[in-house]
């Protein structure tokens, strides 16, 4: 028999501090167990939603950045535009130079 033992008079008696032991580690064991599934769940969870949350900041930063974005384009669009005037206007005050040179 499991558990028991014989004592005086040949009568089982039951190991009580054994069974305890087997059962508080059982216990424990179960409750182990049951810690770590929970604590992964909850991590799979927070995991999912934090990355839900940078996705989510990741667009509305974009959003807000955008309009910024665009009018840095358009300006240097027009500084290009601008320096291709400017380039121009140089080389004809350059010939008008010369020429004035020469007529001089």
């Amino acid at each position: 028999m499991s558990g028991f033992t014989l004592g005086r008079g040949s009568r089982p008696r039951c190991n009580w501090k054994d069974k305890f032991k087997v059962l508080a580690s059982d216990t424990l064991n179960a409750t182990n167990e049951s810690f770590l599934q929970l604590a992964a769940t909850r991590f799979e969870t927070s995991e999912k939603e934090t990355s839900a949350t940078l996705e989510q900041k990741v667009i509305a930063i974009d959003e807000t950045v955008k309009p910024v974005k665009d009018l840095i384009q358009t300006m240097n669009e027009h500084l290009r535009a601008l320096e291709v005037k400017r380039e121009v206007a140089y080389g004809e005050l350059m010939q008008i130079a010369n020429l004035s040179m020469r007529g001089t």
